[in-house]
């Protein structure tokens, strides 16, 4: 998959996005192929669900920016350190 995937980076167009797939985004991560990587943290704990981290390589992130909501929702934008 990135191989493919990294020739349609590559390529002129616009951003891609993808909301929810926590595979294709452990996948991309990995393969070093995401510029911006944006989460929003929720003020809520579940005690139960799927982990974003769990059996991942290290990736060293850099937060860009960050937006705090008046919900108490936070919007982090982060990139790869490397």
């Amino acid at each position: 998959m990135p191989g493919g995937l990294q020739a349609f980076k590559n390529s002129e167009g616009k951003d891609i996005g993808v909301t929810g797939s926590l595979t294709l985004v452990r996948s991309l991560l990995t393969a070093g192929l995401l510029d911006r990587l944006q989460l929003f943290v929720d003020p809520i704990v579940l005690g139960k669900g799927a982990r974003w981290f769990d059996d991942l390589d290290t990736v060293e992130l850099r937060l860009a920016s960050d937006q705090t909501f008046s919900t108490g929702v936070i919007l982090q934008t982060c990139t790869q350190a490397s």
